[in-house]
């Protein structure tokens, strides 16, 4: 408590490493939005990986901002993080194309590379996620042409010299050769005949082209990067959690949050389904329980014979990752919030 209240920047960071690497994913995924809501009430942020601001795990900037590693990001791994961090160094990157030139694109390939967008680790320098998903290719290209282009300088540069050298030695060959084919008194010698055997079809190489000089890949940079219901699921798949606003108390603004319910109300919530069980009573009627989470608490949700029957008539049972309303009758709040649902 003392470590909480004099330094909490330090107190989340420590306990958010711990947890993410203890936890099953799913229970990261619904407890992590928790610490979040509660180290923002004590006014520390948690933001997502930033190529130019993470370390490997998380990490305090500052006194009030806590920073997703990129270790912790799916398809990262320690390796390309470790890439990425050796490139930067105590300098950051100045724009997209400063990342690709600086980075090992073998350890740091296209894959890893569309992860951090997911992420959101580009977005503090100004990129818009779309566009760099849709530019991948050509980033990734310009370097290997750029490389390739600099490299046909040198085979030029080399296969010049290398005609150089040989004009003399094809010049002599020449004249040799024509002595040798008059029927003159002059003989070659040993020396000359052995000339003519060692540079027997030698010939000037053929000269090398350039290459067209690539030209860079020029994306627009924004001050504030906005991020859709769509790029916010994205990024829960890729850094196992929610930051900021949960997606379902977006959708759903009426619902009440899953903290503030007590046993014997009846009310209605929200939240981001992350289990379903379809089973049956033991008079073997169809019945369900799912498990939802709106950042601020998880619940189970009783879906008893009748009331699934009225669900199914709609159509189907909610699947994991959709985001519901549930309106019912909250019949316990400890340890477990259980709600007897009427309507999904």
């Amino acid at each position: 408590a003392y470590f909480k209240a004099n330094y909490p920047a330090e107190f989340f960071c420590a306990l958010m490493s711990v947890r993410s690497a203890d936890m099953m994913p799913k229970d990261w995924a619904m407890k992590a939005p928790e610490y979040i809501v509660e180290a923002h009430e004590l006014g520390i942020k948690i933001l997502p990986p930033s190529v130019q601001r993470s370390h490997l795990g998380f990490h305090v900037v500052g006194d009030t901002e806590i920073y997703f590693g990129l270790n912790g990001i799916r398809s990262c791994g320690k390796t390309a993080s470790q890439a990425i961090l050796g490139a930067r160094g105590a300098t950051p990157f100045k724009d997209i194309g400063d990342f690709i030139d600086r980075v090992n694109t073998q350890k740091v390939n296209t894959k890893v590379f569309e992860s951090l967008v997911y992420a959101g680790a580009f977005d503090t320098m100004g990129y818009l996620r779309d566009e760099l998903l849709n530019s991948v290719e050509v980033l990734y290209n310009y370097k290997t042409d750029l490389q390739e282009y600099y490299l046909r300088i040198e085979e030029v540069r080399i296969r010049e010299n290398e005609n150089v050298l040989l004009a003399p030695m094809i010049e002599r060959r020449a004249e040799l050769k024509k002595i040798q084919g008059r029927k003159t008194d002059r003989e070659l010698t040993t020396d000359e005949l052995r000339f003519l055997e060692d540079t027997e079809g030698t010939r000037k190489k053929v000269a090398l082209k350039l290459k067209e000089l690539p030209g860079p890949v020029v994306l627009e940079r924004h001050k504030k990067i906005p991020v859709t219901l769509q790029q916010m699921m994205q990024q829960q798949e890729y850094i196992g959690c929610f930051l900021g606003a949960h997606p379902a108390r977006l959708i759903y603004p009426e619902a009440e949050a899953l903290a503030n319910v007590f046993e014997g109300i009846t009310t209605t919530v929200a939240g981001m389904v992350t289990e379903v069980r379809d089973m049956k009573t033991k008079k073997g009627q169809p019945m369900a329980i799912l498990e939802i989470g709106d950042g601020t608490a998880s619940a189970k949700i009783l879906l008893f014979p009748r009331d699934y029957a009225k669900v199914m008539r709609r159509g189907k049972l909610p699947q994991v990752k959709d985001m519901i309303k549930v309106s019912g009758k909250v019949s316990k709040e400890a340890p477990v919030i259980e709600i007897f649902a009427e309507t999904i």
